[in-house]
């Protein structure tokens, strides 16, 4: 029998992504989708999709009484999952937002949200995949896009003394659809089209939550200069990274940490650079639209240069959540991924 799951928000462009998903996944069945927005079906994202089984709820409908589903999806925002996750404490949940991946003081200062407690953001809430082995009987804080790009490509070098912790460039870029579906002016073709535009510098809310699980999975706490810059494409994120290497790291060592992390691991792809291959290992094509992580490195005078893409929609929200739902049943984790 298949788990019946809710997405909640799911006019949102995760929440449509992890419907998708579902809808195609072969141990999982979209039961009910929700939206603040009465007139809103799905038929109007999916034409021609079998979607009778479909409820379509208002979500304050729902949460009022969110019964008959064995899991729900939050592809809300961090204030609308935090209120939401009130009603839902006897659910498992995969929450989307930013929430409950931070400590108390810095879920205030960058969401404006007061947890109760650290316990309610503690660290085996996080489910980065594969690198999460605790297991979390509530909720799951799905990781942030950049964090996500960042923590799988920075992880096995430093947990293996590859490479420095300290003084850290991170350079990371992405896709308009990273905004959100509701309008805002940075979004907008006008502004955007023929720019690149860097924004919320030095107070993205994904520092903290990059800082603070580098110091969970790695065991040290870095230091880093972190930019974001919106580019003028639909999907993707390419994170260039610059570190300087420990002694004795080489590219033999760096790939054979990728493997011994990700061997058993069906979703990342590592590549050691090769000149004039900028096409075929570089282009964020490759990976859009993929459930995929995909690394490049290169060795550079001082350290490393390392090139981690995702799909921002996919890996980055929807398909990590798919990841932590199959964990959560114990399905294999990239059931109905690869």
């Amino acid at each position: 029998m298949k788990r019946k799951i809710a997405v909640v928000g799911a006019r949102g462009y995760s929440g449509l992504e992890c419907c998708r998903l579902l809808l195609n996944h072969p141990d999982f069945e979209l039961a009910v989708v929700t939206s603040s927005e009465t007139s809103w079906r799905l038929s109007d994202e999916f034409p021609g999709a079998k979607l009778d089984k479909v409820a379509h709820l208002n979500t304050d409908e729902f949460l009022a009484q969110p019964k008959g589903v064995d899991a729900v999806m939050l592809a809300t925002t961090a204030a609308q999952s935090f209120e939401a996750a009130q009603s839902l404490k006897d659910q498992f949940v995969v929450d989307l937002s930013g929430a409950f991946r931070l400590g108390v003081q810095e879920t205030k200062a960058f969401y404006s949200l007061s947890l109760a407690s650290e316990k309610d953001s503690a660290e085996s809430r996080y489910g980065l995949c594969p690198w999460q082995r605790a297991e979390s009987k509530g909720l799951v804080s799905n990781p942030g896009c950049y964090p996500t790009s960042v923590l799988m490509a920075l992880l096995p070098l430093l947990k293996d003394g590859l490479v420095h912790g300290e003084n850290i460039v991170i350079d990371a870029k992405s896709g308009v659809t990273g905004a959100g579906r509701s309008p805002k002016e940075i979004a907008q073709f006008a502004e955007l089209s023929e720019s690149l535009i860097p924004y919320k510098i030095g107070e993205h809310q994904h520092q903290p939550e990059i800082k603070r699980f580098i110091k969970h999975f790695a065991g040290m706490d870095p230091s880093f200069t972190f930019t974001t810059t919106l580019v003028p494409i639909s999907r993707g994120i390419l994170s260039s990274i610059y570190v300087q290497a420990a002694a004795g790291a080489n590219m033999e060592k760096i790939a054979e940490s990728y493997r011994n992390h990700y061997g058993e691991y069906s979703l990342f792809d590592f590549y050691a650079y090769e000149s004039g291959s900028e096409l075929t290992q570089l282009s964020l094509k490759k990976v859009a639209g993929t459930n995929r992580t995909r690394v490049v490195v290169r060795q550079s005078e001082n350290g490393f240069v390392i090139f981690s893409m995702i799909d921002n929609l996919l890996k980055g929200a929807a398909s990590q959540a798919i990841e932590n739902l199959n964990r959560h049943f114990k399905f294999p984790i990239g059931l109905g991924l690869d």
